[in-house]
């Protein structure tokens, strides 16, 4: 990634804390970039070290592209080079504090979303109901993680009035690392259920993870119907407004799912109700609306345009967005990732849709130990819906179709497909005009791809 923003030499050394090897004789950056493909005449560059690259290995590669600066963690020699080389502990721990001095030149407030389910799809609704009356920051595509949300923050200028993010998590401190960065004012946590679990070991691991990001925060926005968020509020000090459909301050009555168009439901903010007609697909979406209402309460946005937000936001490509695809199919797509919620979840959406009904499922990553057990649930799920045919594909192939025999769909109803082309190849042969085909996996299986096939890219 690379960011233009003018740093000088000393703001470096002073935000990072790092050892000056060498000055150099430039005393400024024009811009910080970690790839070397990327990166320009002028920049800083970062070597961060991952678990499939090194970015000390390129270092003689941004030297020859111009590059004024260096920031190392380990030993390398650096021969004929007229610019800065910083030595710190940690790279990724440099970048990141980087961020944080640049945060804090500005002070607008911040929002920090997290969640297993949701947490996406709440971010861009409150960005857009925000937007509509502020210049808003947010966090782009899949910058939500120890890089993404750095260079979020180096976008920031003195036009923004409010920054929203979203932050992601697959291993312990993650989150803690960037509420730093980020100081929010507002935190949301959409729901805690079992993802990330090779990393964060069990749902208690995930519960801790998410519940850190409430000690940067002074007011909590939180799904009250969900038991293990509503245990992380008991112990939170600050302001708390919790949000629902059975419980919570801001509530989701006289919901109406009407099918492709969309759901419609009365939102009651305290003191003030309001009906709504949403252009998303599934009762649980309405939990995602209802946090981006909450959080646009909290900040004093007049309920007419937390309405006109909600009205006109349309679904993110790969996260339950339905559309007609080639021959007339319908493409219910929800390809961006997968865990067992929300692959539940988006198999009950699939249910109360009109016409027959096929099932394209790959991986559910990250699941550790639980895997197997994971996938023969979901496959016994997809029998309940009674599909046309169930498509399979992916290591744990084998665990969707124990489970889908296991709750009553027959061998000839299930197909294993071998690569992208052969999933292709099975729904040319299988899907018919007006069926609607779910799809979804773990963004690490491509499952876009797919949908772009099927739709000529859309």
């Amino acid at each position: 990634m690379r960011r233009s923003c003018r740093w000088r030499l000393e703001d470096v050394l002073k935000a990072t804390g790092g050892i000056l090897l060498k000055k150099g004789k430039f005393p400024y950056f024009s811009g910080i970039s970690t790839d070397s493909r990327v990166l320009e005449k002028g920049d800083l560059f970062i070597a961060l070290k991952g678990t499939r690259y090194d970015g000390h290995e390129f270092v003689p590669l941004v030297i020859e592209k111009g590059a004024f600066g260096i920031i190392i963690e380990r030993h390398i020699e650096i021969p004929n080079f007229d610019g800065a080389v910083i030595k710190v502990k940690s790279t990724i721990g440099a970048l990141g504090k980087l961020a944080k001095h640049y945060r804090m030149k500005y002070k607008i407030p911040f929002i920090a979303i997290t969640g297993s389910n949701g947490k996406t799809t709440t971010k861009e609704m409150t960005a857009h109901i925000l937007g509509l009356s502020k210049k808003v920051l947010k966090n782009k595509g899949n910058y939500n993680n120890y890089i993404g949300i750095p260079f979020t923050i180096f976008s920031m200028d003195a036009q923004h009035e409010i920054g929203i993010v979203e932050i992601a998590t697959n291993r312990p401190g993650e989150i803690d690392f960037l509420a730093n960065i980020v100081v929010p004012e507002i935190g949301v946590i959409t729901a805690i259920h079992p993802v990330h679990l090779m990393g964060l070991r069990d749902i208690e691991g995930v519960k801790r993870e998410k519940g850190s990001l409430l000690k940067y925060v002074s007011k909590f926005v939180f799904n009250a119907d969900d038991d293990r968020v509503v245990s992380l509020s008991r112990g939170f000090l600050g302001e708390k407004i919790g949000f629902g459909i059975k419980n919570g301050d801001v509530r989701a009555t006289a919901i109406d799912k009407n099918g492709l168009s969309g759901i419609t439901f009365k939102i009651c903010l305290p003191g003030e109700k309001f009906t709504v007609k949403c252009h998303i697909l599934g009762g649980h979406q309405v939990y995602n609306a209802l946090a981006a209402a909450t959080v646009a309460w909290v900040l004093g946005t007049p309920s007419s345009l937390i309405k006109k937000g909600l009205e006109t936001f349309t679904p993110l490509k790969g996260r339950l967005s339905v559309f007609k695809g080639k021959n007339g199919i319908w493409i219910l797509d929800d390809s961006y990732n997968a865990n067992p919620k929300s692959v539940l979840s988006a198999l009950e959406v699939l249910r109360g849709l009109p016409g027959k009904k096929i099932v394209v499922l790959g991986d559910m990553l990250e699941l550790g130990d639980t895997s197997k057990r994971w996938h023969e649930e979901v496959g016994r799920a997809v029998a309940s819906i009674l599909p046309k045919y169930f498509v399979v594909f992916g290591q744990y192939k084998e665990s969707l179709i124990k489970g889908a025999l296991e709750g009553g769909l027959s061998s000839k109803e299930i197909l294993k497909a071998c690569s992208h082309g052969h999933i292709l190849s099975l729904l040319n042969e299988i899907a018919e005009k007006n069926d609607i085909l779910l799809i979804k996996a773990s963004h690490a299986l491509g499952f876009e791809g797919l949908v772009d096939a099927l739709t000529e890219g859309r």
